[in-house]
């Protein structure tokens, strides 16, 4: 007799179908996942042979399937995974099916990725996708950065600097606190910043006493947080703005802060000050000079017969005066002894030969002569009058 006759049907055959290969003793499964996502899959348990199929799947701690046992042909059942926060980059791991139709085995091959942070229909995989947000919606972002499932994905992903994103956290200022964190974590570069100019001059009109403006320009340096000061050690010099903060900058990296300077603080004809930051680099050397009524000087300190001779004389209060000349000695000679100056003129004199030779001879040949020229004016109620200088030799 022969054996086969014992047995009224033939023999179930297992076979295992994943994506439309099946496979009889062994398939392999390669997976991408992250901890925080959830992965799930699917596998066909096929009776290639004759009689029902029965068995169970022995999952495990990483791979859980939906359906422990089965009795049947082509059963579909699913599978998840559940990776561990703290899992390696890449878990291997087995499931045995065990059946009536032979034993199969699924060799799950899991490349594990970082834990992505799900939140409000955004994903964050990592600080360069945080910080792309943050580019997008630097709101949004701020809000996340406060949240405490921000605060569990960074455990999840082994954070080291995690105590000091609490103390960034609990910043007052919440801005100052996420761009320290991007500065950590090296995507912004730290923020500087400095002064521009090096000296700054300040020409004060001597009849106002109302303050007189002027500028100077801050630079920041990178794309973080700002919370800068200018100062200035004289009391003098008073900023509209002294603080200067990263929603100062939206525009340019270089920004103007005015300034004034009050009159009534202004002692002395020339007073100096330095501007500086309370952090940044770089300082500025105001000067501030009262005018005169007028500037007057001469071309030559030192005059000979032949020389062409000018008295330059500038008004420095922007109205037309008049300006009264008075040579000391008589061998000095003008057109005319008043002038009417409106901003700035160069006035020709010369000297007379005949009536210096007689006054040098007075004074026993002396090879130079000292004299004055006295210029003199009123404006308001201030009077002006000063004493130019004029050497005079070479008398041939």
């Amino acid at each position: 007799m022969n054996v086969l006759d014992y047995f009224e049907n033939e023999l179930p055959i297992i076979s295992v179908n994943h994506n439309g290969v099946s496979e009889q003793r062994e398939t392999t499964i390669n997976l991408q996942s992250s901890p925080t996502e959830e992965r799930v899959g699917k596998i066909i348990i096929e009776n290639i042979g004759a009689g029902t199929l029965k068995g169970s799947i022995y999952s495990n701690s990483t791979v859980v399937f939906d359906v422990p046992h089965f009795n049947g042909n082509n059963i579909e059942t699913r599978y998840s995974l559940n990776l561990p926060l703290n899992a390696p980059k890449e878990i291997c791991t087995n499931v045995t099916i065990a059946s009536n139709g032979g034993e199969h085995t699924i060799k799950f091959i899991i490349n594990v990725l970082p834990p992505v942070l799900f939140t409000e229909g955004f994903s964050i995989n990592d600080m360069d996708s945080f910080y792309k947000l943050w580019v997008q919606n630097p709101s949004f972002a701020k809000k996340i950065f406060m949240k405490h499932d921000f605060y569990l994905w960074l455990h999840t992903i082994n954070y080291e600097y995690i105590d000091i994103y609490e103390q960034f956290r609990n910043d007052v200022n919440k801005e100052r606190g996420i761009n320290n964190f991007f500065v950590l974590n090296k995507l912004k570069n730290p923020t500087t910043t400095s002064l521009y100019e090096e000296k700054i001059q300040m020409a004060l009109d001597p009849f106002k006493i109302e303050p007189c403006t002027g500028k100077v320009r801050v630079r920041r340096h990178g794309e973080g947080f700002t919370d800068e000061t200018l100062k200035c050690n004289v009391p003098w010099v008073i900023f509209r703005k002294s603080s200067v903060t990263t929603a100062d900058f939206k525009q340019s990296n270089e920004i103007e802060i005015d300034y004034e300077i009050d009159r009534k603080l202004i002692n002395k004809r020339v007073q100096y000050g330095t501007i500086s930051l309370e952090t940044g680099t770089g300082e500025v050397q105001i000067k501030a000079q009262v005018l005169n009524l007028v500037d007057i000087r001469l071309n030559k300190n030192y005059a000979g017969i032949k020389d062409d001779l000018f008295l330059y004389i500038k008004n420095n209060t922007k109205e037309p005066l008049r300006i009264e000349i008075a040579p000391r000695d008589n061998f000095v000679k003008f057109d005319k002894n008043l002038y009417i100056i409106k901003t700035e003129e160069a006035i020709p004199f010369g000297l007379r030969l005949s009536t210096l030779q007689t006054a040098q001879k007075s004074i026993r040949k002396q090879p130079v002569f000292q004299s004055f020229i006295r210029v003199k004016s009123h404006y308001r109620d201030k009077k002006f009058f000063q004493d130019i200088e004029l050497l005079v030799g070479d008398f041939k």
